[in-house]
């Protein structure tokens, strides 16, 4: 079996695990402050005596014992660059879909085929924009109605539900009182 390059793998994710234990026991389950510094510092505290083990086990000499130990310290931060890195490189490609995706929707008919265009249209309350409402609830005094939104998204607006509501107060004469977007499905 090929146990210096299954360690090479092994070890900055057990450094990486051990990393969250420790960082929780050290500051308990709130930390404050830069918590990715420091879960990377933990990390590397882990690191060190894995790598130191798996130099023990695997190297005969004390300089390759050295250069695990190291490689355990140093593997959590070489991780998190190597994930920021694609991270860096995948963005546009991201951005490239996210354009087809309201190229796409215009060329569908939408009015609204952006996040800030929905979220400007619903602070202007402009109900020709909006269009009709998928919700409206009428009084003497006024009137509330609420459009969803559920796309297409960019990399950086995605919400969590995957829509986002807005919701305008109007009032007896229809003039916009008050509006609110939040994300949500119900409308």
């Amino acid at each position: 079996m090929p146990w210096r390059t299954l360690c090479a793998f092994l070890i900055p994710a057990a450094a990486l695990a051990a990393g969250v234990g420790l960082q929780q026991f050290a500051e308990g389950p709130v930390p404050t402050g830069d918590a990715l510094w420091r879960w990377l510092c933990f990390s590397s505290a882990a690191g060190l005596p894995l790598g130191f083990g798996a130099g023990l086990s695997l190297s005969r000499r004390r300089k390759g014992r050295a250069i695990w130990a190291l490689y355990g310290a140093a593997s959590p931060f070489a991780t998190a660059a190597l994930v920021l890195g694609v991270v860096a490189a995948v963005r546009p490609l991201r951005d490239m879909f996210a354009r087809r995706g309201e190229a796409r929707c215009l060329e569908s008919g939408r009015a609204l085929c952006s996040l800030r265009a929905f979220n400007e249209a619903c602070a202007a309350g402009s109900r020709d924009q909006l269009g009709a409402p998928l919700h409206e609830a009428c009084a003497e005094d006024g009137c509330a109605r609420r459009w969803l939104y559920q796309g297409p998204w960019t990399p950086d607006n995605y919400v969590a539900p995957g829509s986002v509501i807005c919701s305008i107060v109007t009032g007896s004469s229809g003039q916009p009182l008050r509006h609110a977007t939040l994300a949500g499905t119900e409308p």
